[in-house]
């Protein structure tokens, strides 16, 4: 049964005039008409009556009053228990990437929301993704992602990356390059930028798709870029880079091992000197969510606190 409607009735029953209840509900004459006929046909019984002296209710419409109120009042009590659930229940989805930056911080936030808002329920539901761009935000994949970005760029001055976003930097790092042992770049004593045109950088999948938007796919000192599909960084440091160069934050080179593989070697380039910033982001609308507004809050005072 359409609620609204039986709200019409119980405004149409307090004056039994069709004009009068139409114009305080903001509808037409004829349309409350259909809306009362459309009642009476679902519950199977005349809802009203015309009589000599005017419009009256028939004894199954005066029965109805009380229960058109029940139904009203059910309903608007379970719309707030909804609404109350919506405010207190978050599922936070995040990549396997974004937890290489933020696994403590992140389940620290969650803690700390929880113990001062007992009412409220926070899920993190994580997903293999090699993903750092905005694009994990705006397909609706995941609703944190920490983002790179060139070092030293002003997030106010770059709305195509940051625009719509709520963000916090978490960290900047010099970025290392890599490659397999049988790469002839691995046995060279001396390398220059020189050496590395035409190599073949390996990069994910969505940062391979930012560089393709703006044309240049081969402008990273000189090196052609290629990708592969990952599920997460994991795979993407443990590939094969016999014939490629990986690249990697020095700050995780420690949490991925990469020091300890043997048929891996770092690339000492003089001249290549590269850093990114790192950025905690998601969509402004997450935000909306009351609970997610706290998570965020509370994730961006853990960031500044371990910076100090």
């Amino acid at each position: 049964m359409n609620t609204d409607y039986a709200k019409e009735f119980l405004v149409f029953s307090e004056s039994l005039n069709y004009s009068e209840a139409a114009r305080d509900l903001f509808i037409s004459r004829s349309t409350l008409r259909d809306h009362i006929q459309e009642l009476e046909f679902e519950l199977k019984v005349p809802l009203i009556d015309k009589a000599e002296d005017g419009i009256r209710l028939t004894v199954y419409g005066k029965h109805f009053i009380g229960k058109a109120r029940e139904l009203c009042h059910y309903t608007e009590d379970m719309v707030r228990e909804f609404e109350d659930l919506k405010n207190n229940y978050l599922n936070v989805r995040v990549s396997y990437s974004t937890l290489s930056w933020l696994r403590m911080q992140l389940l620290r936030a969650r803690m700390n929301v929880s113990a001062a808002h007992p009412e409220k329920t926070i899920e993190i539901t994580t997903m293999g993704s090699p993903a750092i761009s905005r694009s994990a935000l705006d397909d609706g994949a995941f609703d944190l992602v920490v983002l790179r970005a060139d070092r030293g760029l002003d997030p106010k001055d770059h709305p195509e990356l940051f625009g719509g976003l709520a963000f916090e930097k978490v960290a900047s790092a010099r970025i290392l390059l890599f490659t397999g042992v049988e790469n002839p770049l691995a046995k060279k004593e001396h390398l220059t930028l020189d050496d590395l045109r035409g190599q073949t950088l390996l990069v994910s999948s969505d940062l391979y798709r930012e560089y393709r938007q703006h044309g240049d796919v081969a402008g990273v000192f000189g090196m052609e870029l290629s990708t592969l599909d990952f599920n997460d960084f994991l795979e993407y440091y443990m590939a094969d880079y016999s014939h490629c160069i990986g690249t990697v934050p020095d700050i995780l080179v420690d949490q991925y091992a990469l020091k300890d593989r043997v048929d891996c070697v770092f690339l000492d380039v003089e001249g290549f000197s590269l850093a990114s910033d790192f950025y905690l982001a998601c969509r402004e609308d997450f935000l909306e969510n009351p609970t997610a507004a706290l998570l965020f809050d509370e994730l961006r005072r853990l960031i500044r606190e371990s910076a100090r």
